[in-house]
């Protein structure tokens, strides 16, 4: 019954987890490359190329030697240093290289071997040190035919030593943390001999470096053992041993060192554990739960992380995460409203925030009140709109309410999965690669399928593909993933992203600058005369900043012609009905040339953000007509999808500027003092002076706004994506004052003058805008510069020029002592507050382009830092 749990409780975690737009992106590498070149350089054999320069054929050193360390860790071989490669290279482990490879001649020929300890541990009694390697001896002796004696005299096999840094064998140690201990292979001198950092905290346990774990690691690098990449091995290069941790040698590593030294001729105990393999079609799963973006699957001491951006899906141990968490767990489930995660194993559970574990934990069950007959739970669901829980006992479902109470249901199995996973099922493989495939054919030239080329169609469709992600700012990898699929999705112009034109090389443009225009005919969306005001305004958009004139024709053929058709209507180019493409329109040319074609399938619109409005679709339509091609700039009017603007502050933005000035030139008729607003400029996260309106969580992500744009950043990608506001909130308004992420009730909330917005994930709430005054703030409040919110007590700081107001959330009042000057609440700090978020512990205050970074539970300062640390240049 367990299993029959588990398997629906995977199917609704999938439909929660590809129910929301999932584009994770992430922070700066700030100091990362060091790291990454200093590691490498230790454990992979690599090295930089000095005096000489690299041809440009040759693949670059680093990132094959990267992408090899990320594949031997079981990551997303990016070639970059992202910051799961960064917390794997931060991992405490042995210092022997990774890439060493074993020779015969690397092995004892011997079958009884001598050790000595010749210098002791500080932080252990000699009879501990003693205990524990005669232990760790023990665990190969098992399962080979070698004996191991202890010596006191200097003639040992092997030499045992506690040393600090630099202690004369060329591998110096480098403190507490990092390197714990090395060990030589088999040979003469020094070979065989194990030492370790005395700098380490060791101990019997879990407290500190636990000596018998690293002692079995390092005595297998003795006997001739090299690092292995599988994570259950004791062989594996990274420490992993934790508070439930069960010390075993792995079935790949009896296979080799039985591969070395032949099998004992009494069997082991028992088998050895094998590392589950995600590919075993009988695999059945302990438990699974969502963690953030992620999805978390859980076999036995190991678990998968699943990241919907991430094509690779590698496996670890829990222990590499949570040290305190036992294997072989019974439920886990997250809590999307406090940001936590609960993990379930006979009668306790543990709390998880933070990816780390909550003081005071674990705790008994039996404060979740259920009845006394119940000693374990099989699984358990969170229902995020509900804050419900469901947890499966048996073959019985109990729900948790609100008021902690609860009561006994009856399941209906096909209820559950068709009301849960039906309307939000991911795409079938067939239906991805066909919207692919037509998108890529129609925009990137991808050729046609014949039945006789599907290596080489294959090949074609990666590269097309590459160029598509590459053009849209995503993650290159060549692979039809979730992220590049829901761009292929929006609404969009059909002319392709790679022209067979030129934007600016000047091959298509107008000869003359006083051109005519033709409206052919009418959609019936809209009347006669909002269609002749729309195509009108649209033309004058272009108009303005150029010396072009454009002047209507009634009759015969004008160098644009303007017609609203559906599907093939005989231009090589067929609409495709609702949504999909809006219009197309052709370079400057003859015939053709110039003319602009709508969909009369789409529902276009004079005024309303509902449906396609019309002047923002002509205006980027005439773009094409007078010889632009599509921009990468998604604040450009020339961006291919469409994204709806407010027509009555609508003002070209300088990208298009530039592009239309490069063609024709400037307006000679420009008057700067004419008070016609500045064309906007797409914010630069290189700028050094950027300076954010605002900044907030949403279930993971960070989100940083400026003027009519925001930037979507996620811990577990090194890039950030870059939007406009409208494009994903069209109510939203732009140029927002501040923002804040309240986990109690799963909203983030917007704040511009005196309204407030809120948002359900990517939805805007229900019942909003609403006013400033819902958060008690005194009537004389009328614009917030930043808000900071604290996870721990669930308060509220509204920074209002110099002075922090603290709002109570739980009790919803105002905190009596308050306002208070910034730099009391926050010592140190300077200049006016523009934005803040809590992240990690730490709260940041943004002033202009610094950043502050205090201390979350006592406001101390430690650093002033560049708004790119969040925002990579």
């Amino acid at each position: 019954m367990g299993n029959l749990w588990l398997g629906l409780l995977t199917l609704l975690q999938l439909a929660i987890l590809y129910g929301s737009p999932l584009r994770p992106v992430g922070l700066s590498s700030d100091g990362h490359l060091e790291l990454a070149e200093v590691y490498l350089g230790k454990f992979y054999n690599y090295k930089p190329l000095t005096g000489r320069r690299r041809r440009a054929a040759d693949p670059d050193p680093f990132q094959v030697k990267l992408r090899e360390m990320q594949h031997f860790f079981g990551l997303e071989e990016s070639g970059a240093v992202d910051p799961q490669t960064v917390a794997a290279m931060r991992r405490a482990r042995c210092g022997l290289s990774d890439v060493e490879k074993f020779r015969k001649t690397m092995r004892w020929t011997n079958r009884t071997l001598t050790y000595r300890i010749s210098r002791y541990s500080s932080k252990m009694t000699s009879a501990q040190v003693r205990t524990a390697f005669r232990q760790a001896w023990k665990f190969w002796a098992q399962a080979v035919p070698l004996k191991f004696c202890q010596k006191k005299r200097s003639d040992a096999d092997i030499v045992i030593s506690f040393n600090n840094k630099d202690h004369e064998d060329g591998s110096p140690f480098d403190g507490e943390g990092g390197i714990l201990a090395h060990a030589f292979f088999p040979g003469p001198g020094i070979g065989g001999d194990v030492h370790f950092d005395d700098e380490e905290t060791w101990t019997t346990n879990a407290t500190g470096r636990n000596l018998l774990a690293v002692a079995v690691h390092e005595f297998g690098h003795a006997l001739g053992l090299p690092h292995s990449s599988d994570p259950g091995a004791i062989m594996f290069p990274a420490y992993n041993f934790g508070l439930h941790s069960v010390l075993q040698l792995s079935f790949q590593d009896v296979n080799d060192i039985q591969e070395m030294y032949g099998k004992r001729a009494i069997s082991l105990d028992r088998l050895p554990p094998k590392t589950p393999d995600k590919c075993d079609p009988t695999l059945s799963f302990d438990a699974v739960t969502g963690m953030q973006q992620e999805l978390v699957f859980f076999k036995n001491r190991f678990i998968w992380r699943v990241h919907p951006s991430f094509e690779q899906i590698g496996i670890t141990l829990i222990t590499s995460l949570w040290p305190e968490i036992p294997s072989d767990l019974d439920a886990a489930y997250e809590n999307t409203n406090q940001n936590s995660m609960l993990f379930f194993k006979g009668s306790q559970y543990w709390e998880v925030s933070s990816l780390k574990v909550k003081h005071g934990y674990p705790r008994n069950i039996s404060e979740f009140a259920f009845p006394s007959t119940v000693r374990s739970i099989d699984a358990a669901l969170y229902f995020r709109e509900t804050r419900l829980t469901d947890f499966f006992i048996g073959g019985e479902c109990w729900r948790r309410s609100n008021m902690k109470s609860y009561y006994k249901l009856c399941v209906l199995i096909a209820l559950v999965v068709s009301g849960y996973t039906s309307p939000i099922a991911p795409p079938a493989d067939e239906d991805r690669e066909n919207i692919a495939e037509n998108y890529l054919n129609r925009l990137y030239g991808l050729p046609k399928q014949t039945s006789s080329d599907t290596e080489r169609r294959s090949s074609a469709m990666s590269l097309r593909l590459k160029e598509m992600q590459q053009f849209f700012g995503l993650t290159v990898t060549g692979k039809l993933n979730e992220e590049t699929l829901e761009v292929m999705k929006k609404s969009r112009c059909g002319v392709p992203d790679i022209a067979a034109y030129s934007t600016f090389a000047g091959d298509y443009k107008w000869k003359k600058h006083d051109l005519t225009y033709r409206i052919e005919n009418y959609t019936p969306d809209m009347s006669v005369a909002e269609v002749d005001d729309s195509i009108k305004k649209a033309l004058q958009v272009w108009a303005d900043v150029t010396p072009l004139r454009f002047t209507r024709i009634y009759s015969g053929t004008a160098d644009i012609m303007i017609s609203f058709v559906v599907g093939d209507h005989r231009d090589g180019y067929p609409f495709d009905g609702p949504n999909g493409f809006l219009a197309h329109a052709f370079p400057p040319y003859e015939g053709l040339g110039g003319d602009a074609h709508f969909d009369d399938d789409e529902t276009f619109l004079y005024r309303s953000p509902q449906g396609y409005n019309l002047f923002l679709v002509a205006a980027h339509e005439f773009g094409h007509s007078l010889g632009l091609e599509h921009s990468r700039d998604p604040g450009a009017l020339m961006y291919p999808t469409y994204v709806y603007r407010d027509v009555d502050t609508f003002s070209l933005p300088q990208d298009d500027v530039n592009g239309i000035q490069s063609l024709y030139g400037p307006n000679p008729d420009f008057n700067p003092d004419d008070g016609k607003p500045t064309p906007p400029v797409t914010p630069n996260t290189c700028d050094p002076n950027l300076v954010l309106d605002a900044v907030t969580m949403l279930r993971g992500e960070i989100m940083f706004f400026k003027d009519s744009f925001f930037w979507r950043s996620y811990p577990l990608s090194t890039t950030a994506e870059l939007h406009l506001i409208k494009s994903f909130w069209p109510e939203i308004p732009e140029y927002i004052d501040a923002a804040f992420e309240s986990p109690l009730e799963d909203k983030v909330f917007l704040i511009k003058g005196e309204k407030v917005w809120a948002l359900y994930g990517y939805d805007v709430a229900q019942g909003y805008p609403q006013s400033l005054s819902m958060f008690r703030l005194p009537r004389k409040v009328k614009k917030i510069n930043a808000v900071l919110y604290d996870e721990t007590s669930h308060k509220i700081q509204f920074f209002v020029e110099n002075q922090i107001y603290s709002y109570d959330e739980e009790q919803r009042r105002m905190e009596k002592g308050y306002p208070k000057p910034v730099e009391v609440v926050f010592p140190g700090m300077t200049g006016k507050v523009t934005a803040a978020f809590q992240y990690k512990g730490f709260n940041y205050l943004f002033s202009g382009s610094k950043v502050f970074e205090f201390g979350s539970y006592n406001n101390k300062l430690f650093r002033v830092l560049n708004n790119n640390y969040f925002l990579p240049c």
